[in-house]
């Protein structure tokens, strides 16, 4: 919602291809280690590497708000955060598809990740503006915030039933960035909205919501973690995919520092702001419920994201703590 239709349309082409480029590189490196050490299949490793292969935007979105970085640097981030939850589901899915069903390939799994982005993108597009018009008539009304709400959940169910594979997602990106932009969209498509109604506690309730979403995913990581019997090969596993995922990232950086005119604190903000999710620690029990794969591998994987989870979360936070200290001098700083 604090996102720019001027800036999404300027840092979308570097999004996209940054986040392809990160979690296929996240995605090879896990796989590699889990074939290496492990001697896994090679399909197993990679739903491994699939599911450790996106950022968190419960975590991401509200800590780079508050990182003393570029305008574009934060919406590549958020972008990133948002997008790639979908090449995750559908990644990680798809590969399970193909363990469990032979007949079920690749192939479907791109027609997906389509149908994912540009049917749900239409939808709420769609939605968000037929939902200004609706704001429009409820001036002065009660309530307006909770309702607002109660139309972003329909329009991600109904995305996440019509194209499905973590449609959903980029209904509420969409959605938000229509809602968040009201003026710029309705002068943009020029419509006619009447007197739009956004009060600010439509804002402030969605930034309860927000945390109640982050606090439930800490909660629910907890209750994971606490039926996980950890042992050394867990922690040394998830400490190699740890490093490796930071190799990642900055070797993305490096590629891309030039292209996308990183300074040093823009870099230092795509390194550590890496942390993993709600969408890793739910897809990690998958494998293990669906008998995809050997119970003691199945294990194994909901350990391994686990820690990784917490390894880059834990990560993430001292990182964005070290670049407000650093940052404190500077006047012009967010701050945290």
């Amino acid at each position: 919602m604090d996102l720019k239709p001027a800036q999404v349309l300027g840092s979308f082409k570097n999004a996209v291809l940054h986040t392809i480029l990160v979690f296929l590189l996240s995605m090879v490196i896990t796989a590699g280690i889990c074939i290496l050490i492990l001697n896994w299949p090679i399909a197993t490793s990679l739903v491994l590497g699939a599911i450790l292969g996106g950022t968190s935007g419960a975590i991401v979105i509200p800590l780079v708000k508050k990182l003393n970085i570029s305008d574009r640097t934060e919406t590549v981030l958020t972008l990133e955060a948002a997008l790639i939850d979908v090449l995750v589901i559908v990644v990680a899915t798809a590969i399970l598809f193909t363990i469990t069903d032979v007949s079920t390939g690749f192939g479907s799994a791109a027609k997906l990740l389509v149908s994912a982005f540009l049917i749900s993108t239409v939808i709420d597009l769609l939605g968000g503006i037929f939902w200004l018009r609706i704001l429009s008539k409820l001036a002065g009304q009660p309530f307006s915030y909770m309702t607002t709400l109660a139309t972003l959940v329909i329009l991600y169910a109904v995305t996440e039933l019509t194209v499905g594979g973590g449609g959903g997602a980029v209904a509420a990106l969409v959605f938000g960035l229509v809602i968040g932009n009201k003026d710029s969209v309705v002068k943009l498509l020029r419509i006619s909205a009447g007197k739009l109604n956004f009060e600010e506690r439509i804002r402030d309730f969605n930034s309860e919501i927000s945390f109640f979403v982050r606090t439930f995913f800490f909660v629910y990581l907890g209750l994971v973690f606490s039926t996980i019997v950890l042992t050394f090969t867990y922690v040394l596993l998830a400490g190699l995919i740890f490093c490796g995922l930071i190799v990642v990232r900055w070797s993305a950086i490096h590629l891309e520092s030039r292209s996308m005119r990183l300074d040093k604190t823009d870099r230092l903000a795509h390194i550590l702001m890496m942390p993993r999710g709600l969408s890793a620690a739910v897809l990690a029990s998958v494998p293990l419920t669906t008998h995809a794969v050997p119970y003691e591998i199945g294990v194994m994987i909901l350990g391994i994201t686990v820690l990784v989870i917490l390894m880059t979360t834990v990560l993430a936070s001292i990182g964005a703590y070290y670049m407000e200290t650093i940052n404190r001098r500077n006047p012009d700083a967010k701050g945290i």
